[in-house]
């Protein structure tokens, strides 16, 4: 049995208050705003950095799934057609 801790123990109310107050309190920081230039500039850095040293395994991992879809539903169909036949 586990207890409600934190901010779930907060009732919804309070807890948009809370968010409220925070976002405020950013504002009134002068909290950073990015440029869409900026942006453009920072997730071309992150690919260029560590992110694009699993691009390709992602790339290989996610054509080996689609491979093994598509063979699964050939065989299926291939299935179908021979239980209609026979």
């Amino acid at each position: 049995m586990s207890k409600k801790r934190g901010l779930a123990n907060v009732p919804p109310e309070r807890r948009r208050e809370i968010a409220r107050l925070g976002g405020k309190a950013v504002g009134q920081q002068g909290g950073h705003r990015w440029t869409s230039e900026e942006a453009r500039r920072a997730g071309s850095k992150g690919a260029k950095s560590g992110g694009s040293k699993y691009a390709a395994y992602n790339a290989r991992y996610y054509q080996e799934h689609k491979q093994e879809i598509i063979r699964r539903k050939a065989e299926r169909y291939q299935q179908q057609k021979q239980q209609e036949s026979g």
